[in-house]
């Protein structure tokens, strides 16, 4: 489900930035997946005229990320009964399923093989890699983040199970947000199974 996902997001994200041959995707491709800190983890990139990166804002934040991380919220929505902290967890699942997704497009066109199969194996570093990261965030960068995504859960239509009538203030607050969907902390019933 999240990998069909992210592949739409991908897809919207092409039209939305009318990337609409391979050669414009490919490009888009390269520069997203180079350097130490890949490109399509940030909602807005600036270069400077020589095409040479400037600056980079909105960690977490790029449009395929937003997707994917409002996609899992949608389908996970019900089975949430209050929590304690941010969703990590979630976050993680969406940046690695958003960077497996653009290594599929490496041509331009989306390809799968086996070799690119979702796998704890094969992802296992880049999850590590991402949960340092997310382990950096500070409450101002979880906001944006959680903002970004319920922007796109609202137009979907959801509404993140909280009822708008007495839970306005949660509505309105991203970490109050958070408080009610996410539960990143095991119970003892889960450490015990």
């Amino acid at each position: 489900m999240i990998n069909k996902a992210t592949i739409s997001a991908l897809i919207k994200y092409w039209e939305d930035e009318q990337l609409t041959d391979a050669t414009a995707r490919t490009e888009y491709v390269k520069k997203a997946l180079t350097g130490p800190t890949p490109l399509f983890l940030y909602r807005c990139i600036k270069y400077d005229a020589d095409g040479l990166l400037i600056k980079r804002y909105g960690r977490f934040q790029h449009p395929i990320i937003a997707e994917t991380l409002a996609s899992h919220i949608q389908v996970t929505e019900e089975a949430i009964n209050g929590c304690d902290k941010y969703c990590r967890g979630a976050l993680v699942l969406a940046l690695v399923a958003a960077e497996r997704a653009h290594s599929l497009v490496k041509s331009g066109n989306i390809v799968k093989t086996n070799a690119d199969r979702f796998n704890e194996n094969a992802w296992a570093p880049r999850i590590a890699f991402y949960g340092k990261s997310i382990e950096e965030l500070d409450h101002d960068a979880w906001d944006a983040i959680l903002t970004k995504a319920e922007m796109v859960v609202r137009k979907r239509g959801l509404v993140f199970g909280v009822d708008p009538d007495s839970d306005s203030a949660i509505l309105g607050n991203p970490a109050a947000l958070a408080s009610v969907l996410y539960f990143d902390v095991e119970s003892d019933e889960d450490i015990a199974a």
